[in-house]
């Protein structure tokens, strides 16, 4: 063999060797956890979804849920005094911030996206977050109105001729509904022969019914009993007269609740906790801090919440949220209401005229079982927690 044809095999040999152990260091590498990520296009790393995060055991979701000072939710106040938010952080692996404010501005908060979740009434939640595009699911229907909400007048005044009269109430909200389903019972149509003045808040609506200008008035409690008692007036309305029309409910962001359904368990969970208490031995000092949370004295309060029929086990709620009946025939006034008031979705009511969609109504809200609409009523989150509740 010629010195050439050594030195060329040679140079092969050392050529395999080199490239073995580069080779084995690369493997090696790989295996103790090092260099294992391949660079995307473009020659950066490839960015986690939101799948990823979902399933990232270090994270916790920090989200956000609201409630208004309101008879109905004050299970919500009561938890948020005995730290459950925080409490239940841990177990569902997840951060809520209670938040409350004016229930208006509540409302626009959700539409616009800095609240996770809600405790509203189902009126509020078809007019807004349905007229808004906003695709949320109702994962609780807390109770239902008892005459927790009224249509008050001057009780020295014997007119029953209430055309042209001034009528106060908060636009668009469950008093408003209620202050129409009166004026159509008694023939009466609304913004034609009565006069409607917007109140900001339902906190103003003593104040404004100081105001002898103002004939009549629509109120929840607490106020109902300080009008009646200070101010003279009486009930010639009440949310009573309208059974199962008014309903107190919870709603999550579906995109939130799709993200992060630890929300709806441990919103259910604080939920039931409270009412938990209020049937057992502890009932009486659960009342108490209740009563002591909206100042007042508990043999009021006892009256006030007594016209609030709460769903206060799991079973009771999920035979709420499957009473489709009802419901649906609550869906035709508010139907009427939205259309009465111009309140239709712009986008909807274009699209039922184009003949994309059979009818506007079948668009507004969906029920469970069925197909997600824009405002969703979900029982699956509901029925997997009862069958885990204690």
């Amino acid at each position: 063999m010629s010195f050439y044809q050594t030195a060329i095999k040679a140079r092969i040999f050392l050529a395999f060797v080199l490239l073995l152990s580069l080779t084995s260091c690369d493997y090696i590498s790989s295996f103790m956890g090092g260099g294992g990520a391949k660079p995307a296009q473009g020659g950066s790393t490839a960015k986690p979804t939101a799948n990823d995060s979902k399933t990232n055991k270090n994270e916790v979701a920090q989200l956000k849920f609201g409630a208004g000072y309101h008879i109905a939710w004050m299970p919500w106040f009561l938890a948020q005094q005995e730290n459950s938010y925080q409490n239940y952080a841990d177990k569902y692996h997840l951060s809520i911030e209670f938040t409350t404010d004016e229930q208006a501005k509540l409302v626009q908060r959700f539409v616009d996206k800095e609240l996770d979740a809600i405790a509203t009434t189902n009126i509020e939640a078809v007019i807004q977050f349905v007229g808004n595009n906003v695709e949320s699911d109702v994962i609780l229907v807390v109770g239902r109105s008892e005459g927790n909400e009224a249509l008050l007048v001057r009780s020295n005044s014997n007119d029953s001729n209430y055309g042209g009269k001034t009528f106060a109430v908060r636009q668009f909200s469950a008093e408003h509904y209620l202050l129409d389903r009166f004026l159509i019972r008694n023939q009466i149509i609304p913004n034609q022969y009565v006069k409607i003045q917007n109140v900001a808040t339902a906190a103003d609506i003593p104040k404004i019914f100081m105001d002898n200008q103002v004939f009549g008035v629509g109120a929840t409690n607490p106020n109902i009993p300080k009008l009646i008692k200070d101010q003279g007036a009486q009930i010639v309305f009440d949310s009573r007269e309208t059974p199962d029309e008014i309903n107190y409910i919870l709603v999550v962001r579906r995109e939130v609740l799709k993200q992060h359904p630890n929300l709806s368990k441990a919103l259910l969970d604080i939920w039931f906790s409270v009412m938990k208490r209020l049937q057992g031995t502890r009932r009486g000092t659960t009342l108490d801090a209740l009563a002591d949370l909206i100042k007042l004295p508990r043999r009021e309060f006892d009256t006030q919440i007594a016209s609030v029929s709460l769903n206060d086990t799991p079973n009771k709620a999920l035979s709420a949220m499957r009473n489709v009946r009802a419901m649906k025939k609550t869906m035709r006034h508010v139907n009427y209401f939205i259309k009465r008031h111009g309140l239709e979705n712009t986008r909807l009511v274009s699209e039922a005229k184009s003949g994309k969609r059979e009818s506007l109504y079948s668009e507004w809200v969906s029920y469970p079982g069925r197909e997600e609409k824009m405002l969703h009523y979900n029982a699956k989150p509901l029925q997997q927690f009862a069958y885990t509740f204690e």
